[in-house]
């Protein structure tokens, strides 16, 4: 995603993320959601959209410390979309490569912030499946209202259903037209047998490139 789509995507999507935390605090039904885990259950189905557009979102009236972290070390758009460097990021402060003073980058968006991937060949799985990771998790937690964390495709990655449990929630991406129902019921169930708490859907309409973000029972 590069910064001229980002604009277009939050420009176009105004009155949509004026709604996102009131739809997200109602699906969450009355438990504390500070950090969310938005995946898909495949790839190519829109997750940094649907992550940068909550993410604004929840920073809507920019009152709220909202991090948004780039968690896929495969394929991260995040430096891109914000136009920072990708390292030190996220895997640097779950390795203790860096501090997170380090890897928290300012936007132009006041009090919305990125933390870009890290460095290349630095995204381990010891970087995302031990304590470590937790960790780092609250570090971030310390210094922001909300978390938004891009992460990986629950059916083709295999730490991502794990990951997904040491969050407050999680949001599924999915792209209108493209995804069966039954297969999202499959990822949405390997969330939720490891921990996860899965609080609904944003809808993908990528050839128009905005989101509709709705959140509902999967």
């Amino acid at each position: 995603m590069k910064s001229r789509q980002l604009h277009r995507i939050l420009q176009g999507n105004h009155a949509a993320l004026q709604a996102v935390e009131g739809n997200l605090l109602s699906a969450a039904a009355g438990t504390i959601v500070k950090s969310i885990y938005v995946t898909s259950a495949r790839p190519g189905e829109g997750r940094t959209t649907a992550a940068v557009s909550i993410a604004s979102g929840l920073n809507a009236d920019g009152r709220r410390r909202v991090v948004i972290v780039d968690g896929c070390p495969g394929a991260p758009e995040l430096h891109e979309a914000f136009g920072v460097e990708r390292e030190p990021g996220w895997t640097d402060l779950v390795l203790l490569r860096s501090a997170l003073p380090d890897v928290l980058r300012p936007t132009q968006v006041a009090n919305l912030s990125v933390i870009p991937c890290g460095a290349n060949g630095s995204g381990s799985p010891d970087a995302y499946e031990t304590e470590a990771f937790s960790k780092a998790l609250w570090k971030v937690r310390d210094a922001a209202d909300y978390i938004v964390f891009d992460g990986e495709p629950a059916l083709t990655s295999s730490h991502a259903p794990l990951l997904a449990g040491k969050f407050d929630g999680v949001v599924f991406a999915v792209e209108c037209g493209k995804t069966k129902w039954q297969v999202l019921d499959l990822a949405r169930d390997k969330i939720e047998r490891v921990g996860g708490k899965v609080l609904g859907v944003v809808l993908n309409k990528r050839k128009y490139h905005v989101p509709r973000l709705l959140y509902g029972k999967v």
